[in-house]
């Protein structure tokens, strides 16, 4: 036992299965976001204890200033999911909160390597010490158990006993001879995790492949499909993870798992490195469509719009999972599509699936730049909250908060502070940092300078790859608030890790505010020359233009992907103004 691992916590009719990544409450599955599963774990973990709130920020939000309103918050929704049970958690006032109950921890072995138990977990009263007498026979049953189990031996390949070519993750292609010397076990865990995917709960899969990851020491996939689909919510970097899937390769794995191991890889390095890894899985398995996917967003990431189309185009959305349906369907509409999108909507498509339907319609709105356009967001972010369908209102609060931005909304601050706040507590807080960023150029044109300064570091602290700090360090330029290279520290045209001219960029947006004109003029040629006005930087390099004396032209951001950051920008070329600066370097 004391060398075991807590895998979940039960107390009542309330089970909380860390492994799992789910809580369940009189033997029924609750809707619960990885945030209020946390907070029940600790305080399942002090049962009895007195739990302050500066513990619970502690445990929660690390390294985080949260206000006590979202602590708030997430007692009451904690509340909410446990209806009747909720009374074991007493509220000392202005101290913290305590969980009155009998709270059995349920165990597993740490060491995967070790035989199975008997029993597959063990229970533990935490409230409560054994007697010697019952831990030694405890211990007397578990020797017994283990002398009657067969001599373990090396996980053999998950396709030993059956078809070798059977599939595991259909999204992916990956078939049973890809697993390797992966263990049996992990097919379940795998599908599990591809199933939570399919219907868009992304942290019940991260937590889903993080349990089978920690139980499966020898898989190489595992760990590379956590970086693939990391969150904030993972515990290791997506760093760590790589280079514990390189670790694991053997030579039992065959050249498609090294090829996903590649692709997992590829974030860390840039975009050119993903798209010629997302091709050569392709090659292998076309079929893959999750990567097909992945390699329509690619085209979009590189301004090119005709290759979007066609890689969206392929779909067959009748037969997709509707959470994929949903963003194909959209994203089909924002490249001129709207008319078929219409028309698969009025044949059935995505009917059984309002919410997502509503998800397609108001991404419609956006293209057609319709008026009511955040209304029909505030309502779908509302009803999709109302249904526990959390990531839909993620999705849609971070697009509501850009639209009143990009619209001059007076809500548009709040909206991007709740949405940061929604991200953040499902689990996606890297999708954040745009918001952050936009937030920051708020308070920067509303004279709160320091505001800006502290929103625009913690956009940095969690902004992503290099590419998705391009936009950052471009906004630090136009707004003169941090020193240059806070962000991205790139010399000019020759880092090797763009393509597109954005070092180049950079240099001149810094060149501008230096008021070297003629030097910010050659930079932005420069840039021009290597394409950067077919990348996710067109608008910046547009609007630099416009600063050095281009022409006035409008901007409207459709797809709004894939960086929010983008929307700053947009904003200022669409209103034709040049940019106010009134803060300075410090």
């Amino acid at each position: 036992m004391d060398n075991a691992e807590s895998v979940g916590y039960r107390f009542g009719r309330v089970e909380l299965d860390l492994g799992r990544g789910c809580l369940r409450v009189a033997d029924v599955d609750v809707a619960a976001t990885p945030l209020p599963m946390r907070l029940l774990a600790v305080l399942c973990e002090r049962a009895g204890q007195l739990v302050t709130r500066a513990e619970l920020f502690d445990a929660l939000w690390p390294r985080q200033d949260i206000s006590d309103d979202a602590l708030n918050k997430l007692i009451s929704r904690l509340r909410e999911l446990l209806g009747a049970d909720a009374e074991a958690i007493v509220t000392v006032r202005k101290q913290g909160l305590r969980l009155d109950a009998a709270v059995e921890r349920l165990l597993r072995p740490e060491t995967a390597d070790l035989p199975p138990l008997a029993v597959s977990a063990a229970v533990v009263n935490v409230r409560r010490a054994l007697h010697p007498w019952l831990l030694g026979l405890l211990a007397l049953v578990a020797i017994v158990g283990m002398l009657a189990q067969p001599q373990w031996r090396a996980p053999q390949p998950a396709a030993a006993a059956g078809d070798v070519n059977a599939m595991v993750l259909s999204s992916y292609a990956i078939r049973a001879d890809d697993l390797g010397v992966c263990r049996p076990a992990t097919v379940e865990l795998l599908r599990a995790a591809e199933q939570a995917l399919d219907r868009g709960d992304g942290a019940q899969a991260r937590a889903l492949l993080q349990s089978a990851d920690d139980s499966d020491g020898r898989c190489a996939l595992l760990p590379a499909l956590r970086a693939i689909h990391h969150g904030s919510d993972d515990r290791a970097s997506v760093a760590t993870l790589v280079q514990r899937a390189r670790q694991r390769l053997s030579p039992q794995d065959n050249p498609y798992t090294r090829l996903m191991v590649d692709y997992a890889a590829a974030e860390l390095i840039g975009t050119q490195a993903e798209r010629a890894a997302v091709d050569a899985l392709l090659t292998l398995r076309p079929q893959a469509w999750r990567l097909r996917l992945r390699r329509a967003h690619l085209e979009i990431q590189v301004g090119n719009r005709e290759g979007a189309l066609r890689h969206l185009r392929a779909f067959a959305v009748d037969q997709a999972p509707a959470a994929t349906s949903m963003f194909v369907l959209a994203d089909r509409a924002s490249y001129g599509d709207v008319a078929e999108v219409e028309a698969l909507l009025a044949a059935g498509v995505l009917a059984s699936d309002p919410l997502r339907r509503q998800y397609v319609e108001a991404r419609i709105a956006w293209s057609r730049r319709a008026a009511d356009t955040g209304a029909r967001l505030d309502a779908l972010a509302t009803a999709a909250a109302a249904a526990g369908v959390f990531q839909i209102e993620y999705q849609v609060r971070e697009l509501a908060a850009a639209f009143a931005y990009a619209t001059d909304d007076p809500r548009a601050d709040a909206l991007l502070r709740r949405a940061v706040h929604s991200l953040r507590e499902g689990g996606r807080a890297d999708y954040a940092a745009p918001l952050l960023a936009l937030a920051a150029e708020l308070a920067h044109r509303h004279g709160r300078v320091d505001e800006a300064r502290t929103l625009l570091l913690q956009a940095g602290e969690l902004a992503g790859p290099p590419q998705a700090r391009v936009e950052l360090e471009i906004l630090n330029a136009r707004l003169g608030l941090l020193p240059r290279g806070r962000f991205l520290d790139t010399a000019g045209g020759t880092d090797d890790r763009f393509g597109r001219g954005e070092p180049a960029l950079i240099a001149g947006w810094y060149a501008f505010t230096a008021g070297a004109l003629e030097q910010a003029r050659a930079a932005l040629d420069e840039a021009r020359a290597s394409g950067v006005e077919g990348s996710p930087q067109a608008q910046s390099a547009q609007l630099l233009a416009l600063e050095l004396g281009a022409p006035r032209r409008g901007c409207w951001l459709d797809p709004p992907y894939p960086d929010l950051a983008r929307v700053a920008s947009c904003r200022q070329l669409d209103r034709g103004m040049p940019q106010d600066r009134t803060g300075s370097s410090p």
